[in-house]
């Protein structure tokens, strides 16, 4: 029991350190976020609801499999701060000026076998921990990797948006 008091507790503080670090580094309050989403370049299209954080995980995958960026926008707080391979991008808009394209085809390259997940429910925030295996070809050759995705996500209006990714691979072999 000492141990389960322990962790929960040590979850709290993080939790609490993570807040104060976001809203120091400029995040917007969820309260001043838009409240509607569309999917597409046309307002008046619906918009997905998600009112589970590993749907929006499943939802981001699939939409970056098929090389839909219109699909991928509305699942991205406008703030998003993406880690991978040791980059940064600090927004949806650079993200989508930069990185996107990449990461769609190579997720249109590969197939993706989801080996575990933990989806922590946090009241107004949501992390979503999938441990892959991703295998494809690329023109440079043979990929086989163990891929890990954390995603931070905030719900509005319950809608959960990613407001944080991290990716990380390496070499299944």
């Amino acid at each position: 029991m000492k141990n389960f008091v322990c962790g929960v507790v040590s979850g709290v503080v993080l939790v609490g350190v993570l807040g104060f670090a976001l809203m120091r580094a400029g995040w917007v309050p969820v309260s001043a976020l838009p409240t509607e989403l569309a999917v597409g370049d046309h307002a008046s299209e619906a918009r997905p609801m998600f009112v589970e954080p590993g749907a929006v995980s499943d939802a981001l995958s699939a939409a970056l499999a098929a090389g839909d960026a219109q699909a991928v926008k509305p699942l991205l707080d406008p703030a998003v701060l993406i880690f991978e391979s040791g980059g940064v991008e600090r927004s949806l808009a650079e993200y989508a000026a930069h990185h996107l394209g990449h990461d769609m085809k190579f997720m249109a390259a590969m197939s993706r076998e989801r080996l575990s997940r933990q989806v922590f429910d946090l009241g107004e925030h949501a992390m979503v921990v999938t441990r892959s295996r991703l295998r494809g070809q690329l023109p440079s050759g043979a990929v086989d990797l163990y891929s890990t995705e954390t995603l931070l996500l905030r719900r509005l209006d319950e809608q959960w948006r990613i407001a944080h990714i991290h990716w990380s691979s390496g070499a299944a072999k």
